[in-house]
């Protein structure tokens, strides 16, 4: 008997960019962390034959104008879900990669730490995971 293994997971690659003004004192606007326009976090499905390390230099240089070589990009989590539509499994993994504050936007939107507190609207819990893990940069 021979056993086959069907994929039952899709891999989703989520990436916090951060920057944070140094010289800025306050804390809560100190960070900021780059959005799509519907303040979802940055993401991509892995297809084909795709590594995570392409899947995320994809993410970062259509957001940002960056060498992604020059990034210190960190793993945050990895965590399960179930797809309420078909019942089928997806797999996140988090990622943070700092910028440098001054950093050119090519899309998306920067959003400060008091912003994302001041929310009203539920936002994803893995937002302030990646901001705790910006003080390690």
């Amino acid at each position: 008997m021979v056993w086959q293994m069907t994929l039952k997971h899709k891999v989703r690659i989520n990436v916090g960019i951060v920057s944070s003004n140094r010289s800025e004192d306050l804390q809560p606007e100190r960070y900021r962390i780059l959005t799509t326009k519907s303040n979802q976090m940055l993401s991509s499905l892995i297809y084909g034959a795709s590594s995570i390390d392409e899947t995320i230099r994809r993410i970062v240089e259509e957001h940002v104008k960056v060498h992604y070589e020059w990034l210190d990009v960190k793993l945050v989590d990895v965590k399960r879900y179930v797809i309420e539509e078909d019942s089928s499994h997806e797999v996140a993994i988090y990622y943070v990669a700092h910028v440098p504050y001054q950093i050119e936007k090519l899309k998306g939107k920067w959003i400060t730490l008091k912003e994302l507190i001041d929310k009203e609207e539920k936002i994803d819990e893995h937002f302030y995971k990646i901001l705790s893990h910006s003080n390690s940069f």
